[in-house]
């Protein structure tokens, strides 16, 4: 009997020190999102959401008509589901990602039209606004130059773990966006 409690009590002391460990690095390690997104293909779009690298990893993957979510846990794939008819609208989507606050934005930005006038509209556009966000690191491109429209995004992001998983949770219970995150219940 008295071995049984001993058991029991590292048991218990082993799954508190996990615990704590875990919240712990809840706290100081940051999620890391990473966005593709090509304007000849305007129907398709990339998105990687990583914490501790190869311990949780969530892609989000729009083709034409379909989009699919991949969760992995250390590079597992542990869930795979079509978000088919879950759309919500472009706001929404705003809304979301402006709420989010990221700590750091990396924007690489490659773009080039057949009018020069609108890339000068776009180029002041966007230099505009990231001279003004905090923690934006913009890295824009713009082709003056070219003989077809063109254009490519790629950004990257880090979030505080803690207040991004509370605005997810509360956005989830809000019914203004609820069409957004349906898809991940």
């Amino acid at each position: 009997m008295y071995i049984l409690t001993i058991f029991l009590l590292f048991l218990i002391w082993i799954l508190a020190t996990i615990l704590i460990l875990f919240s712990v690095l809840l706290i100081l390690v940051p999620i890391k999102a990473f966005f593709n997104y090509n304007f000849e293909e305007p129907k398709n779009f990339q998105l990687i959401i990583r914490w501790m690298n190869s311990l949780l990893k969530s892609t989000i993957n729009k083709n034409d008509d379909t989009t699919t979510i991949n969760v992995y846990v250390f590079n597992f794939k542990i869930l795979s589901k079509s978000l088919e008819g879950k759309n919500g609208s472009f706001s929404n989507y705003f809304k979301l990602v402006k709420s989010l606050n990221p700590s750091f934005l990396k924007i690489n930005a490659s773009y080039g039209f057949v009018d020069p006038s609108i890339t000068g509209m776009i180029f002041g556009a966007t230099e505009l606004v990231c001279d003004h966000i905090q923690g934006v690191e913009l890295s824009n491109n713009a082709d003056f130059n070219t003989d077809y429209d063109y254009g490519k995004i790629y950004a990257m992001g880090t979030f505080r773990s803690i207040p991004t998983l509370k605005i997810l949770l509360n956005y989830k219970n809000q019914s203004s966006l609820s069409p957004v995150l349906q898809g991940a219940k």
